[in-house]
C-alpha cells in the first residue's frame, strides 16, 4: 500500500510586504546549466496580494520550470569520487568546473 504523499499548496510561495512571490531553488545538477540565476534561488514577483490568483500562477511558473528541466539536454551529476566531506549534501557555486561536473 502506498502513503499518500501531502504537497504543500503554498510550496514556493513567499509574502513580503502583502504581495506574494514565486521563490524556488534550482535542482543542483542544473545549476551549471541554468544561467537565470547565479544564486541558485529563482524570485519572481506574483504581483498580487491575492492568495488564489498566486497559487494559480505559482503553479504556471512550476510547470514551466519543470519543462525547462525536463527539455535541458545535458544532465550533469556529481563525481563518484567527491568526498562526503567537499559534498555536504551539495556543491558550493565556487566548485562548479568542467573537472567537477559530468555531463552527458
Amino acid at each position: 500500500m502506498r502513503h499518500s504523499q501531502k504537497v504543500d499548496p503554498d510550496r514556493f510561495l513567499v509574502q513580503q510586504s502583502g504581495i506574494y512571490y514565486y521563490w524556488r531553488r534550482v535542482p543542483a545538477r542544473f545549476l551549471p546549466l541554468d544561467g537565470r540565476t547565479a544564486s541558485g534561488l529563482i524570485r519572481a514577483s506574483l504581483k498580487t496580494d491575492d492568495l488564489a490568483e498566486a497559487r494559480a500562477k505559482r503553479d504556471a511558473l512550476e510547470a514551466a520550470d519543470q519543462d525547462y528541466w525536463v527539455a535541458t539536454p545535458l544532465r550533469c551529476t556529481w563525481p563518484m569520487s567527491a568526498s562526503r566531506s567537499t559534498w555536504r549534501g551539495r556543491p558550493r557555486l565556487a566548485s562548479f568546473s568542467e573537472t567537477t561536473w559530468t555531463c552527458w
